[in-house]
């Protein structure tokens, strides 16, 4: 192939497609996603694997804080609501069933209206 090889062209369009893309809007990266995504200023949560929930982009970030800070929010002393109970001032913030990650009873209200919006959300499939 001359004296560039398939590796080296690969690597050329990998980049320039890396380019391409850091310089889009969040609207021109968001039709990047599936048919079925989110509309224009949402997002997926991402809160955990599959959590296809549309919400805003602090909102996500949230999520993401949140499950860093999971580790730091447990009451490892109290174990009345089970392994997992959250330290004073924190509940779990119930994002699906099952979901105990412990957050400010403030934002399980937003995680529980933003799981009530969820299919407002989302873009439409065409034909869907």
């Amino acid at each position: 192939m001359g004296r560039f090889g398939t590796t080296n062209i690969v690597l050329v369009v990998m980049l320039l497609s890396m380019s391409v893309l850091s310089g889009m809007t969040h609207t021109q990266a968001g039709r990047l996603y599936p048919p079925d995504g989110c509309k224009a200023g949402f997002v997926w949560r991402q809160a955990y694997p599959g959590d296809r929930t549309c919400v805003t982009y602090d909102q996500r970030s949230r999520a993401a804080n949140d499950n860093r800070q999971a580790p730091n929010r447990i009451n490892y002393a109290d174990r009345s609501n089970g392994p997992k109970a959250c330290i004073p001032g924190y509940v779990w913030r119930e994002a699906y069933a099952g979901d105990i990650v412990c957050v400010t009873p403030e934002q399980r209200a937003r995680v529980k209206y933003d799981n009530e919006h969820a299919n407002e959300r989302r873009r439409v499939a065409a034909g869907g």
